[in-house]
């Protein structure tokens, strides 16, 4: 049984060297192209955050979702309108274009290496993103309650279309990305569970750039960097009703004399 300790070390050494070269090989090639498609409109499943995230007294939390339930809230700009809608289940958040705004959605899948580091990164980034949610979430619910009851804090709820909305709209890859068009920059509006983003960005554009967001003095999460080219969605076509029967001559019908 001598063999049993070299061959235990051997197969830790091989997976040890296996990761690292992984580590290597990963964070030296997430560049190149993705392509992207500019779409007039989507049909986007709504986000509901738990009702049991928001860490705050039963009654108050109750009151605030049945409230935004009654009344829903919407949080427009130029760029995006989200809404927050109160249910049994939680918070619904949902996002549609602006007035300025078109969609476009990026393919990630095409890509073969940061398909590769999405598989394996997947995890890590989406607790980042699970625990800025349930601090949003629990945030939102108190300044809601306070502005129901003082006009001034009002103000404070728009915060919470980008910290609480467009967090819970997106998963790890998608709350860790940006697109850059020009000198602005756009964050990521929805994530679909293959990883698919979504970003609302101004009519036309034929190519932005993809990398990860810094957040104060934290470096990027995401260490890629892409150049994401543009194309048209093909238009649908309408749909062509089937041809009606010939009519029957009456007369053929009719017996004859």
């Amino acid at each position: 049984m001598a063999w049993v300790v070299p061959a235990v070390f051997m197969l830790i050494l091989v997976g040890v060297v296996s990761w690292l070269a992984w580590q290597l090989n990963a964070s030296g090639s997430l560049t190149g192209e993705l392509a992207a498609v500019e779409l007039d409109d989507v049909d986007l499943e709504p986000v509901v955050v738990p009702r049991d995230l928001f860490a705050l007294p039963a009654k108050v939390r109750d009151e605030a979702l049945q409230r935004l339930r009654e009344q829903p809230l919407p949080l427009v700009s130029e760029r995006m309108q989200v809404q927050f809608r109160g249910s049994e289940e939680g918070l619904v958040v949902s996002v549609a274009r602006g007035v300025n705004t078109r969609w476009y959605r990026v393919d990630v899948r095409g890509h073969g290496r940061l398909a590769q580091f999405l598989d394996h990164e997947a995890a890590p980034l989406r607790v980042r993103q699970s625990q800025s949610l349930a601090q949003a979430a629990a945030d939102f619910l108190t300044d809601f309650h306070r502005s129901t009851e003082k006009p001034a804090s009002a103000a404070a709820i728009t915060a919470y279309r980008d910290r609480l909305g467009l967090t819970a709209l997106v998963r790890g890859l998608g709350f860790e990305v940006v697109a850059v068009v020009g000198a602005n920059i756009y964050p990521c509006v929805y994530e679909e569970a293959d990883g698919t983003l979504y970003f609302l960005l101004p009519p036309g554009v034929k190519q932005f750039t993809l990398k990860g967001r810094s957040q104060g003095e934290r470096s990027a999460a995401f260490p890629g960097q892409f150049t994401v080219k543009v194309r048209q969605a093909a238009p649908v076509r309408p749909k062509v009703p089937a041809a009606a029967p010939p009519a029957k001559d009456a007369a053929a019908d009719s017996p004859r004399g």
